[in-house]
């Protein structure tokens, strides 16, 4: 599946959560283990982190989002009009989810509504190309496939990463 630019900032929260905003409830919150991971710390309340990020309206987006710790939460694209689940993000696995932008800013909300820690690992958001589905030519070299594939997304070449 053809991928395009990252839209998380600090996805990876290698040197911290900055970017992300805490909008937990109670004494609950978001928090960082140095280097490896962001923390959803419920403690008696919801917790709640969000980053908010550029979308096109109509286009597709995918978001992977990775669980390393024994505690499952949710994750919502999160938009003017609601907060839509993408769903549940299990236990030591990651979450795989495709969205529609219906606006042109778009959220990614991760949620933990009961009592313990869930680790997440990593967040990535990235828009998907309209012909993510093609099935490339063999005679055509897979470089050049894929410079025609962005070309048609609306990306100059050189521009993916």
């Amino acid at each position: 599946m053809a991928k395009f630019s990252q839209l998380i900032v600090n996805g990876d929260f290698k040197n911290d959560i900055s970017n992300w905003t805490d909008n937990s409830g109670g004494s609950s919150s978001i928090s960082w283990n140095a280097g490896e991971y962001m923390e959803l710390n419920y403690v008696d309340a919801y917790v709640i982190a969000n980053q908010s990020f550029n979308t096109v309206v109509g286009k597709k987006y995918q978001a992977i989002i990775e669980n390393v710790g024994s505690v499952p939460f949710y994750a919502y694209e999160q938009n003017a009009a609601g907060s839509p689940l993408l769903g549940t993000v299990p236990a030591n696995s990651s979450l795989t989810a495709t969205f529609s932008a219906d606006y042109d800013t778009t959220s990614i909300s991760l949620r933990l509504f009961a009592a313990g820690t869930a680790k997440v690992g990593s967040v990535r958001v990235q828009k998907l190309s309209p012909f993510n589905d093609i099935i490339k030519p063999a005679d055509v070299p897979t470089p050049i496939f894929n410079d025609i594939i962005r070309t048609y997304a609306g990306e100059e070449p050189w521009q993916a990463k």
